[in-house]
């Protein structure tokens, strides 16, 4: 695998759900996902020596082999509980199933989480 790719996805409102989806590419073509595994993990540590403080350490992704693409879709439960006003940093580290141990982190990423003011929608 390349070096990792470097994504700045835009903020969300703290409580929303949103999807985060990767393509992921070999060469700047689709790579072929059949067999293989994809896991997210999300902190607030720009530097982290292991997924300890991580909010969601290595959890299973999506995966649409058609596309290449590994998506991971964030909970109320766990979106509710970031800090607003604060950038997270993420990575998607792929893994040739069942039995490869050699990891790939194919995306990093980073996404600043804002207030959620309580204004529903009635």
């Amino acid at each position: 695998m390349a070096t990792p790719k470097i994504v700045k996805i835009t903020s969300f409102v703290r409580g929303d759900t949103p999807l985060f989806s990767f393509p992921i590419t070999l060469n700047g073509e689709p790579f072929d996902l059949t067999d293989w595994s994809a896991y997210f993990t999300l902190t607030a540590n720009d530097d982290p020596t292991s997924n300890d403080d991580a909010v969601i350490a290595l959890a299973e992704m999506t995966i649409d082999t058609d596309t290449g693409t590994a998506s991971y879709q964030l909970t109320n439960t766990i979106s509710s509980t970031l800090v607003p006003g604060t950038t997270y940093y993420g990575d998607v580290q792929v893994n040739k199933s069942p039995t490869d141990t050699n990891n790939f982190t194919v995306v990093r990423f980073t996404v600043q989480v804002v207030a959620d003011f309580g204004i529903g929608i009635s």
